[in-house]
C-alpha cells in the first residue's frame, strides 16, 4: 500500500484591472485668443504639454488560502497507476521506505 497527501493553495490576489494599473493624467492646457487686429477679427488656439502625473497603482495583497489535504491510497497489489488533476501518477517502485513515482502529464481534450 502506498499513500499520498495532495494538498493546495487557492491564491485570492484582488487584483483588478482598476486596482492593478497606474493612473495617467495628462497635463495639457489650451488657451483661446479671440479678438480683431486691424478691425479683422482674429482667433487663435495654443496648447500646452506637460509631463503628465502618473499615480502609481496599488493593487491589495493577495491571500493565500490553504486548501484541505485529500489523502490518496494506492493498493500496488491492484494498480500501480492513478489520476490526479490531470496528471496520471505512475508508480516504479516502492518498499517500506522509499516511493519511486512518474508524474504523466495528460493533454487536455
Amino acid at each position: 500500500m502506498a499513500e499520498f497527501a495532495r494538498s493546495g493553495v487557492v491564491i485570492d490576489s484582488g487584483a483588478t484591472t482598476m486596482n492593478s494599473t497606474p493612473l495617467i493624467i495628462p497635463n495639457t492646457q489650451t488657451t483661446y485668443t479671440n479678438g480683431s487686429l486691424g478691425g479683422v477679427p482674429v482667433t487663435a488656439t495654443s496648447t500646452t504639454y506637460g509631463s503628465p502625473t502618473v499615480i502609481p497603482a496599488h493593487p491589495p495583497n493577495a491571500n493565500f488560502l490553504p486548501q484541505g489535504e485529500v489523502m490518496v491510497d494506492v493498493d500496488l497489489a491492484k494498480q500501480k497507476s492513478f489520476l490526479v488533476a490531470g496528471n496520471q501518477i505512475e508508480i516504479i517502485d516502492a518498499t517500506p521506505t522509499s516511493l519511486t513515482y512518474r508524474i504523466v502529464h495528460l493533454d487536455s481534450p
